[in-house]
């Protein structure tokens, strides 16, 4: 995992998106951590910018 920052970090899985989501929450709630909420980033851009991203401009992301 490569370091971002103190607070961050990401992770390329080459997973199909939400196979990738699924596994990430299930592998936090094994080592006791919980998912206090998600953010949809497509979703929230289509809601605040009135515009839909092809998937090259913002590909799949979610926040937990």
């Amino acid at each position: 995992m490569k370091n971002l920052n103190e607070y961050a970090f990401r992770r390329v899985l080459d997973l199909p998106f939400e196979e990738a989501v699924e596994k990430v929450t299930t592998a936090l709630n094994q080592e006791g951590f919980g998912v206090l909420t998600e953010i949809d980033v497509q979703a929230t851009l289509k809601k605040k910018l009135n515009k839909k991203f092809r998937r090259s401009e913002a590909s799949p992301a979610i926040v937990i």
